[in-house]
């Protein structure tokens, strides 16, 4: 669907309804953009990545990207994500030199299924990098220090 427009100035506010007799840690994800969405199309390929992010429930860590196999040599767009991982919440990519952090809720097991929003191109180019620098990956959740990363992208040459 289309964005809702925001004032710059505009404060966002988020309703949580939890148990009051125990501790726990809640969570909440906003995605924002500068306009309306703008789906990709093109000849896009997921690749599997793994990371060694330790987990800390109050706030985010970063951690590299390791590609089992060298990507090919050259530059490449971000159009998707899926992150799984036992206890994470939230990851999302950090691009040498942009200030918008693209993300994902993470999905704790396999099989679980991630929104289609988020994969494919459906949200369009979160952003790009050369081959030999890719983005790192922040994440945030509850004691974890191993994920699996899986990212479509598009080789532009």
């Amino acid at each position: 669907g289309n964005p809702i427009q925001l004032d710059r100035l505009e404060a966002l506010q988020c309703q949580l309804l939890n148990n009051p007799g125990s501790a726990a840690q809640s969570y909440h994800g906003v995605w924002l953009s500068d306009g309306a969405l703008a789906p990709v199309n093109g000849d896009i390929r997921t690749i599997r990545a793994t990371l060694a992010i330790s987990l800390v429930v109050t706030g985010w860590t970063n951690g590299a990207i390791t590609f089992p196999v060298s990507l090919k040599a050259g530059r490449y767009q971000v159009v998707g994500m899926r992150c799984v991982s036992t206890n994470g919440v939230f990851a999302r990519l950090v691009f040498p030199g942009q200030a918008w952090r693209p993300g994902v809720p993470i999905v704790n097991d396999e099989v679980d299924r991630d929104a289609p929003l988020f994969r494919n191109g459906a949200a369009g180019v979160w952003g790009e990098f050369d081959s030999a620098s890719p983005p790192t990956v922040d994440a945030i959740g509850v004691t974890d220090s191993s994920q699996e990363l899986f990212l479509d992208l598009i080789y532009i040459g």
